[in-house]
This record gives C-alpha cells, sequence and structure tokens, in this order.
C-alpha cells in the first residue's frame, strides 16, 4: 500500500500498515473519512505458454483492466505495437460519463494495398500513433467497432 493516505474529519492520520492493513478506530456520531492511494498504471503480460497473448499486454488501473476500442482510435487495433510509458488522464466523456483513460504511444504498422493475399516480403514502416484505453467496463456503449485488451508489445 504505497502512496496511502487517512483523513478523519479533515485531520490526516498517521498509518501504521502491517502485512498491506491497517487499523483505524474510530468513536464518534458523525465521522467523515477520506481515504485516498496511489494507483499507478500497471502492464501485465501473459505466461508464454499462453499462445494467443505471448508478446502482447494489457494495462491496468486500480482494479480495472484497460481496453483499446475504436471509437477511440482508427480501425485494425491488431497493426498497434505500444511502446513507451502509458499516461492516466481523468476525463468527461460524453456517453460514459466521468471516467479514467489511459494514453500510450504507439506505432501503427503503414498498410499498403498489395494486389494479391501474399507477396514478397517488404520491410514494415511504422506511423507514430496514440492509443487511448478505456475500462473494459465501457467498451461497446459508444460506437459499433473494434476492442482488444491484449496489445502487441512494442517493447518499451
Amino acid at each position: 500500500m504505497d502512496n496511502v493516505s487517512v483523513w478523519v474529519n479533515g485531520e490526516e492520520k498517521v498509518l501504521e500498515i502491517t502485512d498491506g492493513y491497517f487499523n483505524l478506530i474510530l468513536f464518534a456520531d458523525s465521522i467523515e473519512v477520506r481515504l485516498t492511494y496511489n494507483m499507478p498504471v500497471l502492464k501485465w503480460q501473459a505466461n508464454p505458454n499462453v499462445k494467443s497473448a505471448y508478446g502482447k499486454v494489457a494495462f491496468q488501473k486500480g482494479p480495472f483492466i484497460y481496453a483499446a476500442e475504436e471509437s477511440d482510435n482508427e480501425s485494425a487495433l491488431h497493426l498497434y505495437h505500444v511502446k513507451g510509458e502509458p499516461v492516466a488522464i481523468d476525463i468527461e466523456d460524453e456517453v460514459l460519463g466521468p471516467i479514467s483513460v489511459i494514453d500510450v504511444p504507439a506505432q501503427k504498422l503503414e498498410q499498403t494495398e498489395p494486389s494479391s493475399l501474399y507477396y514478397l516480403y517488404q520491410k514494415p514502416g511504422y506511423l507514430e500513433k496514440n492509443l487511448r484505453l478505456i475500462p473494459y467496463y465501457c467498451w461497446a456503449n459508444r460506437d459499433t467497432g473494434e476492442m482488444r485488451v491484449w496489445l502487441n508489445d512494442g517493447g518499451e
């Protein structure tokens, strides 16, 4: 429990945290307790034996897993590779209301329009992009489109 703060009736209390727990004993008819704690963005990876998730990462903030949705990004989400540090931002969405989103730098494979399904190898090009992630519970509330939780890892 890093960076946990507790205020009781506007006064900050000093906590003694043992094994991730603290005791707070209060005696009063009316008490206001305010608890704040750091919720960093966590980057997850699956066990390499999970074939469908190998080379991919997922993001979490607090208790929520996040997803990329086509509503906030371009289509073909499978072409993105996340790179760099994610940043959490609090926004007010017209449909979803006040939510915390994650913006993560990414590169998107630059697509060419080959004339056939298979063609000789060409070194891929990438476009610098930003990928916006929303809490998983919010997806499919705005538009029809793709959604991905496990994103290609760009190696940073």
